[in-house]
């Protein structure tokens, strides 16, 4: 779990307690920023791994992009049976969301991944996308899941 979005997907379906979800996230944050100092140090130059939105992309558009691939991965992540497939099926759907949004909005689908750069590098003034998308993501990727176990929906 390297994705706060996941952690608290799993905490709407009761699969960790809200405890253990509070540090994972905090724990999530610190390791990003810690990340983005040492390749900070280590590369030359401003660090070119932070978010942003293609310049023809609205906002609103990129917050929902980011919205709908977070949504897509946390279903995945919650409808797979735990087997030694699943990181390969998880790896596949990233990748694929990735393709989908790298282009428009940097592919974050992840908060920590888009914070610990920007912390390191300033914030843009749309940072905030990179925090509700996913977030509402990880809500609506939860909801469906919620709404296929209560339907019975075989995994």
């Amino acid at each position: 779990m390297f994705n706060p979005v996941v952690t608290v997907s799993l905490l709407m379906v009761k699969a960790i307690r809200w405890e253990r979800a509070i540090h994972t996230i905090f724990a999530q944050l610190f390791a990003s920023i810690f990340a983005s100092l040492v390749v900070s140090g280590i590369l030359p130059g401003p660090l070119l791994v932070v978010t942003k939105l293609d310049p023809d992309m609205s906002i609103a558009r990129g917050l929902f992009l980011e919205m709908f691939l977070t949504a897509q991965l946390v279903l995945i992540i919650l409808m797979l049976p735990a087997s030694s497939n699943k990181p390969m099926y998880i790896g596949l759907t990233l990748f694929v969301a990735e393709i989908c949004g790298v282009y428009f909005t940097g592919g974050s689908l992840n908060p920590a991944r888009s914070f610990g750069p920007a912390v390191v590098a300033g914030f843009t003034s749309y940072q905030w996308i990179y925090w509700l998308g996913p977030l509402l993501g990880a809500g609506l990727g939860g909801a469906v899941f919620s709404l296929f176990d209560f339907l019975k929906i075989d995994r």
